[in-house]
């Protein structure tokens, strides 16, 4: 759930998400990129064995299940807030909300600029006419990573939208 909950929030904000698996040792991909890391979520165990270190913008670290020192808890996030959200500055067609990776076929992964539109034309892809009857009494079992896109559209998303239960 935290991390559906910290996905939505970032691109609320305005913020681009990026969707990492947390036992990469993402470090030697996001320091690659010129692009300013201002808050990072992770899972508490993972963390034992890395830092987030080269990103010099970044502000604080989150994380889930465990403390880890010089990391705030996720659960402060969820604390009532007077802040507002930023009004769009731009059409969803041109708006990225996510960049996951994609392994490609050469060199390291990349990530891929995802835009809202290109997410709900793929959720439209499944529920639209003639294609799934999916409705709200309906329940998912997900077991698809989400920081990978086939879950964040397929499950995430999808269920969402549809306003489906999912585990």
């Amino acid at each position: 759930m935290e991390f559906a909950i910290t996905y939505h929030a970032a691109t609320l904000a305005g913020g681009i998400p990026t969707l990492l698996n947390p036992r990469t040792a993402s470090e030697r991909f996001v320091i690659n990129w010129k692009l300013r890391r201002r808050f990072f979520n992770h899972d508490g165990p993972l963390l034992e064995k890395r830092e987030p270190g080269g990103l010099p913008a970044l502000r604080r670290v989150f994380t889930t299940r465990h403390e880890h020192p010089g990391c705030k808890d996720f659960a402060t996030l969820l604390r009532p807030t007077s802040a507002r959200f930023p009004e769009a500055r731009q059409a969803s067609e041109g708006t990225i909300a996510a960049l996951p990776y994609s392994s490609g076929t050469t060199g390291l992964p990349k990530g891929v600029m995802l835009s809202h539109y290109n997410l709900v034309a793929n959720v439209y892809q499944i529920v639209g006419p003639g294609a799934s009857p999916l409705d709200a009494s309906d329940t998912m079992l997900c077991f698809l990573p989400l920081y990978h896109i086939y879950g964040l559209t397929v499950a995430l998303t999808l269920c969402l939208s549809v306003g489906l239960t999912w585990f």
